[in-house]
């Protein structure tokens, strides 16, 4: 480390598992994966998925829903507690999320598999803010073996990734670990919900890039087991945003 590393970055340490080998890929973007493991099978589709994600007309007419309603619950996420990390977890290229990254002074861990992903969310930040904030940090990682200490993060936050991942229960297990006892899960997932919609899951299904289609009772099953308490759910067009408020310790 040296004294030009972000305020941020410098405190990493604090929430990695000890001997997590973090390295500087480039400036504002890391990783904590080895050399041979750092091209993602989606990285040839990431510039051809952040245009559609950016786009008002495509997240209209495919899941019936605008860009702005994802960010507002962003910074709902962000907002839910005053202090803490916050991991953003398959962050991808933060279309909706760098306004309120821009807006928040908690310290963000942005993680990511894919490093063209995170380069396209770094370049995002610039764009909107000039550089990327001293508090957030852009780091490639596995969401199946998240870097991290257990109870390690304030606030779990993981927009618009729950589809495509075909068993929940790595990701969901994670989340549970790194989660502090009074923290905050904020999950969303494509659903079924629209007749044009649904058909456009069921071809992404066919097509290999989600998993089967749930509809938003099911999204909110299957992360259920893994938690107390109820959560707070609601759906719009094809999006259904999960939340989840921990007030009680993890039993052991």
């Amino acid at each position: 480390m040296t004294d030009s590393i972000e305020p941020a970055v410098a405190a990493l340490d604090a929430v990695l598992e000890p001997g997590t080998r973090l390295r500087e890929l480039e400036p504002d973007l890391f990783s904590v994966l080895e050399p041979e493991g750092e091209v993602a099978h989606y990285d040839d589709k990431a510039a051809a998925y952040d245009r559609l994600a950016a786009s008002r007309i495509y997240s209209r007419l495919a899941w019936g829903i605008v860009p702005e309603r994802f960010t507002r619950y962003i910074e709902d996420a962000l907002a839910s507690r005053s202090t803490g990390w916050v991991a953003d977890v398959a962050a991808g290229s933060c279309v909706a999320s760098a306004e309120a990254y821009v807006g928040c002074s908690r310290p963000i861990l942005v993680l990511d598999r894919s490093i063209v992903m995170l380069r396209l969310g770094i370049a995002r930040l610039r764009r909107i803010a000039g550089h990327v904030p001293e508090n957030v940090v852009f780091l490639q990682g596995d969401a199946n073996a998240l870097p991290l200490r257990t109870d390690s993060m304030s606030t779990v936050l993981c927009h618009g990734a729950f589809h495509v991942f075909e068993a929940p229960e790595p990701v969901c297990t994670e989340w549970v670990r790194v989660l502090a006892p009074g923290g905050s899960l904020f999950v969303t997932s494509l659903v079924r919900g629209r007749a044009f919609g649904d058909a456009y899951l069921r071809l992404l299904h066919r097509a290999g890039e989600v998993a089967p289609p749930r509809s938003a009772a099911e999204f909110a099953a299957a992360i259920h087991p893994f938690w107390s308490g109820e959560p707070r759910l609601e759906s719009q067009g094809n999006f259904a945003f999960l939340t989840y408020e921990r007030a009680e310790p993890r039993s052991s």
